[in-house]
């Protein structure tokens, strides 16, 4: 995952965020974690909040539902991410070296179940140029996601210039790097312009044109709209020769006429 990331398309990440954001039936016992957090040296308000993240990775590897109707791995991928952006938006002095804490996390678990152990196992500590590109990815699902489900139906109008700029400018770092973050980007850009405020024009007409890139192959309505303009400025040009001609041969009638009289 470090070198080659794989990245969610906008729907497959949003289904299973969503699924994850859940009220666990039960409280989970993981007093026993105290012993770990002491050993990564913070302060006591960070030793607090590691405790607490140590809690919704268990909170998350327990969420049955998700393994059961999504693919596994797709959850383990999410989970990774999750919480290498966790802890480096925490700060919590995890590095790649003492990453390992997580895999203590699970052998010191006296609750130890089959999801636990497959998903704690799949976790990785992310290298710095493919934690960036997810977190610029999965931050304009998010985006996208918050101005669609926004109570003020007019959100996802006025930022939608906003969602395509993010678009191009990862569109234009990433188009000659990264070939399958372009491609998952691809599917972004189609599912906001199918989008129903969108697709009926209720946002702009023109929207499909903010997320028109020069490295973007020509859509068949924008050919047609190039050639009829090709055209318009052909027939405007042979009007103008006609009219230029005919302006000159009746100069020279009317200056031949001057000069017989």
């Amino acid at each position: 995952m470090a070198t080659n990331p794989q990245y969610f398309k906008y729907k497959e990440y949003s289904e299973i965020k969503k699924s994850f954001d859940y009220t666990p039936t039960d409280e989970f016992n993981i007093s026993f974690v105290n012993a770990l957090i002491k050993d990564i040296r913070n302060t006591p308000t960070k030793e607090k909040l590691l405790y607490k993240t140590f809690y919704e990775l268990k909170k998350l590897v327990k969420r049955h539902h998700c393994f059961m109707y999504y693919n596994k791995e797709n959850c383990y991928k999410y989970i990774n991410y999750w919480l290498n952006k966790t802890i480096r938006d925490s700060n919590y002095n995890i590095t790649k070296e003492n990453f390992k804490v997580f895999y203590d996390f699970k052998n010191y678990d006296p609750d130890d179940n089959a999801d636990l152990f497959d998903s704690i196992s799949k976790l990785r500590y992310m290298d710095t140029d493919s934690f960036q590109k997810m977190e610029k990815l999965y931050g304009l699902y998010d985006y996208f996601t918050e101005q669609k489900e926004s109570h003020d139906s007019s959100s996802l109008c006025r930022n939608i210039s906003k969602i395509a700029e993010k678009y191009k400018s990862m569109m234009q770092e990433y188009k000659e790097k990264d070939h399958k973050l372009c491609e998952v980007l691809t599917n972004l850009k189609d599912i906001i312009e199918s989008d129903k405020l969108v697709a009926k024009n209720i946002c702009t007409k023109n929207t499909s044109d903010l997320f028109y890139l020069k490295i973007d192959p020509p859509r068949e309505e924008q050919k047609a709209f190039l050639h009829h303009k090709h055209m318009y400025y052909q027939n405007q040009q042979k009007q103008k020769k006609k009219q230029d001609h005919w302006d000159h041969t009746e100069y020279q009638d009317k200056s031949q006429n001057q000069n017989q009289n």
